[in-house]
């Protein structure tokens, strides 16, 4: 039987989240007869590793990790990963983000997953102080496969990395039906429509840009409210700027949760933007 080990990277990084989910969907629909697959994250935060057996998690669910404690998380989960994986023995590491250096100990083959690449060509929109681009392609020259989830993001990466095209392959993306049943739960009058906005929020994903667009129409930003269903917390300067486009206290809702409650705003929303 084939056993594959996946890190800890992404389970740390993300209670929700695109990258995570990919990677638990990997785990479940991958484990057949001639596969064993398990998750290898010490001390985790992530919400979906909590609905899979408990024989494919090692290591601790934690509800919330102290503020600003991410790479302290981190590195306590490399040093404890690396040590589980190789008295596993797995047959292929799935490395899950972008580090400088591998959690395997011995000579196992390791695979990366690259989603995009936004980071080098919106580099202008990136942050100096922010490391994937450096970290992605560390991951990438020491990977012995690379998984692209689309045609383009080869071509990128052959073009930007100069990588080899047989060292690559383009496995697209499933999806997930949403379950059919939606929870009542809901955060703002029935009677006064909203606008659903899902994900992460950071400059280039353009939250901001949209919701300018709306405060353009008067008569949108009256009479439409605004669901920013994931990510962290509104920030400081984000409720300022709420403020400033006229919009009123709580007009624009942060919300998280499950999927069920996902269904359910996505079902009763009049509007969802994908900016």
């Amino acid at each position: 039987m084939m056993k594959v080990a996946y890190d800890h990277q992404a389970f740390v990084l993300q209670k929700f989240g695109g990258i995570s989910r990919y990677f638990t969907k990997l785990v479940v629909n991958s484990t057949e007869d001639l596969v064993s697959s398990r998750v290898f994250a010490p001390r985790h935060q992530n919400q979906y590793l909590k609905d899979l057996p408990r024989e494919m998690v090692v290591g601790d669910y934690t509800p919330s990790f102290l503020p600003k404690s991410w790479r302290i998380y981190d590195i306590y989960n490399h040093v404890a990963s690396r040590k589980a994986i190789a008295s596993w023995r797995p047959d292929i590491i799935h490395e899950t983000y972008y580090s400088q250096i591998t959690t395997r100990k011995n000579k196992y083959p390791v695979v990366l997953t690259v989603f995009d690449m936004i980071h080098e060509i919106f580099a202008d929109q990136i942050s100096r102080f922010d490391r994937t681009k450096k970290l992605k392609r560390a991951a990438v020259d020491r990977a012995d496969h690379v998984i692209c989830i689309s045609e383009n993001t080869k071509r990128d990466l052959i073009d930007l990395y100069g990588i080899s095209d047989d060292k690559i392959s383009v496995i697209h993306l499933g999806f997930d039906a949403f379950p059919q049943r939606a929870q009542d739960e809901m955060f703002f009058d029935q009677h006064n429509p909203y606008i659903l906005y899902v994900g992460l929020r950071e400059g280039y994903k353009n939250f901001m840009r949209m919701i300018e667009a709306v405060a353009s129409s008067t008569s949108m930003c009256k009479d439409f409210n605004v669901v920013a269903f994931g990510g962290p917390p509104f920030s400081r300067t984000e409720l300022a700027r709420f403020y400033s486009l006229g919009f009123s206290e709580g007009q624009i809702k942060h919300v998280v949760g499950s999927d069920d409650l996902l269904a359910s705003f996505y079902k009763k929303a009049s509007l969802f933007v994908y900016p």
